[in-house]
């Protein structure tokens, strides 16, 4: 089996070895092959006010188009939808409709619009105009006077209103984060065309107190003494004095690390070989054999445990049989938070800089706020000159999560991975009704995999009270991440867990930084849109591993230029000019950077991607907006 391979590709080859060697039957456990094609969804609505409402046209645009009839009482249902923006325009000769047309969003699941009244009449009239600016795309029209209605603009800022009746009306664009020129009032009879608007960014101001609330803290970290992963769950005041609510780290969670049985043991033994050695520290250990925990005293060298105190922690001591897996949980390392926990956020135009002695610990310094001010990430090196990267998540005051947030989604992920192998990675994939989780194309250095799609068996289970999300199974039972609150985002760490480590590499353990993003928007598809971002990433090669940051703009013409690097143990090579382009599902490419991959936010804030430096460091980026 190809080594480079093995520890890298998410959710698929550790779990294929452990159903392997289990000898699991569950058929919810294993592999499968799985359907390549995304999540589609539906738009369904009523029209209402026509005796025998059978046949009234419904006319689709916006992300994609069609054209379907009401049924006899009135119902409509278009199906095989992908997430996007579209418009539902009702028509049928001799009646008019309020409203005239809706805006309709779907993000990741159904949606039911409102009723649509017809009356009798003959609409002969239209409102249409341009957006321009410093935005176009997906700028909602509301229209409302003697009529209603809603519609989308396109890629170039194009909007119609149709069929409309004579009289007065008031025409008002909105878009989060723009402002727009004053509101039109057109008078219509005839139809009204050149109805513009013109689009102005809101500047974006920070404040200390923008740091205020509470905060989940991803970390991973690279260096001589330390390859790990930590996390926190801390609260930040309006003075950013941070008090720590929740920690872990990866230097505990060695789960299922051990061998099996080299022969059968009674329930009366005191001393056992395993087959697998030099997984677990010489001198005490406590294992787990069946349901039952042991005590003993472990020498690696002879892959004996001896002194056994059997039956410990209140288990059951009993028989076992040869090759039963015996499996060990490192008691060591800090769970509970650090004491004494000094950290300090000072904020300062966007700039996040952490402050105090476990912010030295940490060893992260330098740090940027999205201007959607719930995301923060940043970079860094430890007083032991360990390399990390952070990524924090704000939990928003009256965030309703429902178990429906993680079901029936497409995702991209990218990530970084830690230890024996070092190297990031990407994939593709979707979840299904139950959360489970299959991915269609994944993809790392050496190549993308050739066994997609696959089906995995593991599901998301997520705290609908907290935001909080696990992996279902003992695989990626280390997995631990938090969902967004616009349901959009999962920031996750975990270490790669094999029950049968001599499959691979005795005591293999490698640490990762995962982000998930739902794939659940259609993007203007071209050049990335204007604007400056800091990126910050941390590269992993060896023996060459370190961090960077630096920023990019683009004018409005498209073109993009870099500032010069900040850079710790790496370098970074970026072209003087350049272009980015994005696509309609929102991967970002930069022309000149062949390896370089991302994905654009939900909210266009922040992407997340991954790249190989021209040193054959594999890193890791977050860019802030």
């Amino acid at each position: 089996m190809n080594k480079a391979r093995v520890s890298t590709q998410i959710l698929l080859y550790f779990l294929m070895m452990l159903l392997l060697i289990s000898g699991c039957t569950d058929s919810s456990d294993d592999f499968i092959v799985a359907s390549s094609a995304p999540n589609t969804y539906s738009i369904s609505g009523t029209v209402s006010g026509i005796s025998g409402t059978t046949g009234v046209t419904i006319n689709l645009t916006g992300a994609s188009t069609a054209s379907v009839k009401t049924d006899t009482t009135g119902a409509f249902n278009i199906t095989g939808l992908a997430s996007g923006k579209y418009t539902i325009t009702p028509v049928n000769a001799g009646y008019i409709f309020t409203p005239s047309s809706a805006a309709v969003t779907v993000s990741g699941g159904t949606v039911t619009v409102p009723d649509f009244a017809a009356t009798p009449g003959t609409p002969l009239y239209s409102i249409s105009g341009v957006v321009t600016g410093d935005v176009k795309y997906q700028v909602l029209i509301t229209l409302s006077g003697a009529g209603s209605a809603t519609t989308w603009t396109d890629a170039n800022g194009n909007y119609t209103l149709p069929n409309l009746v004579a009289g007065s009306y008031t025409v008002t664009p909105s878009l989060a984060g723009y402002t727009f020129s004053s509101p039109l009032t057109p008078t219509l009879g005839p139809s009204i065309s050149n109805q513009n608007f013109t689009a102005s960014t809101v500047p974006v101001s920070y404040e200390q107190t923008d740091l205020t609330g509470t905060w989940n803290m991803n970390i991973l970290r690279k260096g001589t003494v330390r390859k790990e992963w930590e996390r926190f769950r801390i609260s930040v005041d309006s003075a950013g004095v941070a008090s720590c609510i929740y920690h872990d780290s990866s230097t505990r969670v060695l789960l299922n690390q051990g061998g099996t049985l080299q022969s059968a043991l009674t329930d009366s033994a005191t001393s056992f070989y395993v087959n697998t050695g030099a997984i677990m520290p010489d001198g005490a250990v406590v294992v787990t054999i069946d349901a039952e925990s042991i005590a003993g005293t472990y020498n690696s060298s002879t892959r004996e445990i001896t002194s056994c105190i059997r039956g410990y922690g209140g288990t059951t001591a009993a028989a076992h049989l040869q090759n039963t897996p015996v499996t060990y949980n490192n008691p060591t390392g800090e769970t509970a938070c650090p004491s004494p926990f000094t950290l300090t956020f000072t904020m300062v135009d966007g700039v996040v800089t952490p402050t105090g002695a476990t912010a030295l610990d940490l060893g992260i310094s330098h740090m940027t706020m999205t201007s959607s001010k719930n995301l923060i990430a940043g970079t860094g090196t430890s007083t032991d000159s360990s390399y990390q990267m952070a990524v924090m998540q704000k939990e928003e005051t009256g965030t309703v999560y429902t178990i429906a947030d993680v079901q029936n989604k497409n995702f991209v992920y990218h990530q970084l991975q830690v230890g024996k192998i070092n190297q990031w990675e990407r994939a593709i994939g979707q979840t299904d009704a139950g959360g489970a989780i299959r991915l269609t194309s994944l993809t790392s250095p050496s190549g993308s995999a050739s066994d997609m799609p696959k089906a995995l068996g593991v599901t998301f289970v997520l705290n609908t009270a907290t935001g909080r999300v696990d992996m279902s199974g003992t695989v990626y039972a280390s997995f631990q991440g938090f969902l967004s609150d616009d349901k959009k985002t999962i920031v996750g760490t975990y270490t790669d867990n094999i029950s049968d480590p001599a499959a691979v590499d005795i005591g293999q353990n490698d640490y990762h930084l995962i982000v998930f993003q739902m794939a659940d928007q259609t993007y203007p598809a071209g050049s990335l849109p204007a604007g400056t971002s800091v990126a910050h990433l941390l590269g992993i090669g060896s023996p060459a591993y370190g961090w960077g940051y630096f920023t990019s703009t683009v004018d409005s013409s498209g073109t993009m230029t870099f500032g010069p690097p900040t850079t710790d143990n790496i370098s970074i090579a970026l072209p003087t000019s350049t272009s980015g382009s994005i696509s309609a599902s929102g991967v970002v490419k930069i022309s000149g950077i062949s390896s370089y991959h991302g994905q654009m936010s939900y909210d266009g804030k922040f992407i997340v991607g991954t790249r190989t430096l021209s040193d054959g460091v594999y890193s890791l980026q977050v860019d802030t907006k």
